[in-house]
């Protein structure tokens, strides 16, 4: 019986089920973005998402739902999404073009006798595949999208705008009208007028946070190029899209989903059930655009039922693994495990990120992430491993980090700060000592060692994962150890370039990535470095990293430069896994050292590994993490 968490030997497996997939366009070679959730052959599931120039975080909200149902999905960012290339070539976005990609990604992945489901211009380019490809495919799920943009106009015209308050639609077709769609007022206005009604039935405050950060993400060069700069009527490249005639060709199994309240009419779309070959209409009465945020419920259990009919009987799910997937009561089900979380500060109130995986009262896991100012990202390995041994984790972005929000304050990147900061996030999501395990990487050592310091009587097990316990004596490594081995000459430039104030010259990391970062950072050329790695590094918020620890990457001169706590390891009594690497930029016996001083300390070394060993020893360090967390 096939596990529904057993990637071995699946693509993306060392990065938690992410692919870049490279495509070929009349532009050039460009590479998009795609992660895997789940392993059920024969219930493949490859997203869509709207736009165009969204991004897949609009379906995040799938994580509560699908892994419970067997389903193995797949995230795509379409190519000028977020996290694909974003190439900036106006010739690319055409729909022809993003047809020929869908089947490049399809390929890539080895997708076959698989299920499309796309969402609002996500389906259109559904209906566009289906009619071009249908032969790959086990099922179509064109989810609140027209066939005919010409249709959508009468029905925006006809039914939609004349409920807009008249005020506000003649000031929004001003703003139109001289070009201004840009301004926030225009946005400020569609949304208390237009999108909380048809969009989001919720109060814009409240809207999940997914779906915030997916409108915080759109690319617009390439929706104003596809169509247009109003909100309300599409003028450009899918002005006059209309497949209406043609959807009798379409026959696969098609589920088509509408909403009373949607900007697309419900008609319309039980029509484009009624008009292809073998189609289902599946109504959410109290949903509008977004129906798997404001109306869950019957989009969920109708999709469902649909890839049971399409794909058979759901294979049986293990006892364990049902327990581990059920998150009925849970109050993060709606953003699919996400929460925003206030914390207080000495200068006011904010929200930091979290996301939970997984469900299990005994152990439950809080990363604390590099950097300091890196993000959660790179943690993102853990997908491949933790859910397979039924552990509970968080991932968890500080203040500052991307995710969360990034006051313009120096005087909050205070370690003491950072450790009330922790607490907070403890206490709301109600950890406690008969589960709690905090693990902190690098930056996140030092967080993990003072906040056990600090309420210890909270935590059941400790991890602290390539950070030694004294900057001091890490400055001196890299001093005696790292930078004699570097090429010298490399080193004095790169010297040279932190004596004169110049660490953001690029010729700073060209030096660094292959003297060092190659080396003691991630041992693989930086070409093959790991996509979750990469976005972290990408994401890095420079004020807090450089407060902190300083601009140069060889040492630590911030905030953080005379912090010791060698000394006072001995008073961390909780059981401690300390991990540490043969090639890291921290001394693995001075780690292993921390391991024999606390009272219950276990030493992990991951030979073949340096600071990320998490991916470049990773079955090492996998291994030794889940004994841990399990024994």
């Amino acid at each position: 019986m096939p596990d529904y968490y057993d990637y071995s030997g699946r693509p993306g497996f060392r990065d938690g089920g992410i692919v870049m997939v490279p495509i070929q366009t009349p532009g050039g070679s460009h590479t998009v973005w795609t992660k895997r959730v789940g392993n059920s052959p024969g219930r493949q599931v490859l997203l869509l998402h709207g736009g165009p120039g969204c991004t897949h975080e609009e379906f995040e909200g799938f994580d509560s739902y699908l892994p419970s149902a067997g389903v193995e999905y797949y995230y795509y960012d379409q190519l000028g999404s977020y996290y694909s290339d974003q190439p900036d070539d106006p010739d690319l976005w055409d729909l022809g073009r993003f047809v020929d990609e869908v089947e490049q990604v399809r390929a890539a992945l080895g997708l076959e006798d698989f299920i499309l489901l796309g969402h609002s211009w996500g389906g259109l380019l559904a209906i566009e595949y289906a009619l071009a490809h249908q032969e790959h495919l086990r099922g179509l799920v064109i989810a609140n999208m027209m066939a005919s943009t010409p249709a959508y106009h009468r029905y925006a015209e006809d039914v939609l705008l004349p409920e807009v308050d008249p005020d506000a639609l003649a000031e929004i077709r001003g703003l139109e009208a001289s070009g201004r769609t840009e301004e926030p007022r225009y946005l400020e206005l569609l949304v208390e007028h237009y999108y909380v009604h048809h969009i989001l039935r919720m109060a814009a405050a409240d809207w999940p946070e997914p779906i915030q950060r997916m409108f915080g993400h759109v690319n617009e060069a390439v929706y104003r190029t596809l169509w247009g700069p109003s909100e309300l009527i599409g003028t450009e490249k899918l002005a006059d899209w209309d497949r209406t005639a043609d959807l009798h060709r379409i026959t696969v199994p098609t589920l088509v989903v509408g909403a009373t309240h949607d900007t697309m009419d419900p008609s319309h779309m039980r029509a484009v059930a009624d008009a292809v070959a073998d189609g289902t209409y599946l109504h959410c009465a109290a949903g509008s655009h977004l129906v798997l945020y404001d109306d869950p419920a019957p989009f969920v259990e109708g999709l469902t039922e649909f890839i049971d009919r399409c794909a058979g009987p759901r294979t049986p799910v293990f006892p364990s693994r049902a327990r581990y997937l059920d998150n009925a009561g849970r109050q993060d089900v709606l953003a699919g495990g996400v929460r925003l979380i206030p914390i207080d500060t000495p200068e006011g109130a904010h929200k930091v990120w979290t996301k939970r995986v997984g469900n299990n009262d005994e152990v439950k896991l809080l990363l604390l992430h590099g950097g300091p100012g890196c993000t959660h990202e790179e943690f993102e390995a853990f997908d491949s491993h933790l859910p397979p041994a039924g552990i509970e984790y968080y991932y968890y972005d500080q203040l500052g980090s991307s995710y969360s929000d990034q006051p313009d304050s120096l005087d909050l990147w205070r370690l003491d700060r950072f450790v009330d900061e922790v607490e907070q996030v403890r206490v709301a999501l109600g950890l406690g000592p008969e589960n709690f395990y905090l693990l902190g990487h690098s930056w996140g050592g030092i967080l993990a060692m003072e906040y056990a310091l600090a309420y210890q009587e909270h935590l059941k097990g400790l991890v602290i994962s390539n950070m030694m316990a004294s900057i001091p004596a890490y400055n001196r490594y890299a001093e005696e150890v790292l930078m004699p081995a570097m090429d010298q000459d490399a080193l004095a430039e790169i010297k040279h370039l932190e004596a004169t104030g110049r660490t953001d010259d690029a010729r700073y990391m060209e030096l660094l990535v292959p003297n060092h970062y190659e080396h003691h950072v991630i041992r693989m050329p930086e070409a093959s470095w790991p996509d979750p790695m990469r976005r972290a590094f990408r994401h890095l918020n420079p004020d807090v990293y450089v407060t902190m620890q300083g601009p140069s990457e060889l040492g630590a001169s911030g905030r953080l430069a005379a912090w010791d706590r060698t000394g006072d390891l001995h008073r961390i009594t909780v059981p401690t896994l300390v991990i540490g690497a043969t090639h890291d930029t921290m001394d693995p016996e001075q780690m292993r050292w921390m391991a024999e001083t606390v009272k219950r300390g276990t030493y992990l070394h991951c030979p073949n590994g340096s600071h990320c060993a998490l991916y470049d020893d990773q079955e090492t360090y996998v291994r030794g993490l889940v004994d841990f967390l399990t024994a």
